[in-house]
């Protein structure tokens, strides 16, 4: 069982990666619209990076009740991936660097990791 989570964390971030590369419609510029409203692609960027620290947890089978500290690692980790996927958008010509969805994406991290703390 261990192996097939190593493989579903694979395609995991293979699919994440997919995700913030490719086009997925047209770009907006960041002056185009409001920054107070929460837009569509950042509430998929929250619900994507949900299952991370699940995911890794599982897949490295990390016990966060001995070490309290490891969640805290988790999700600095998940930073560290949601702000390298968004600095990829950096050098790619029809994407763009967006704050809001590196907070979404670290929200997700965090409310991901705090559901599966409790779960568990």
């Amino acid at each position: 069982m261990h192996n097939q989570f190593k493989y579903i964390f694979f395609i995991y971030i293979v699919f994440l990666f997919v995700l913030h590369t490719v086009p997925l419609g047209p770009h907006i510029a960041p002056d185009e619209y409001v920054h107070i409203t929460m837009r569509p692609d950042q509430i998929l960027h929250f619900i994507l990076f949900m299952p991370y620290c699940i995911f890794l947890r599982i897949w490295l089978q990390i016990d966060i009740y001995s070490n309290p500290w490891l969640s805290v690692v988790m999700i600095l980790i998940g930073l560290f991936l949601a702000f390298s996927l968004e600095a990829l958008h950096i050098i790619l010509p029809y994407r763009s660097f967006e704050i809001g969805d590196l907070l979404a994406n670290l929200l997700g991290t965090i409310i991901g990791s705090s559901a599966f703390a409790i779960r568990m």
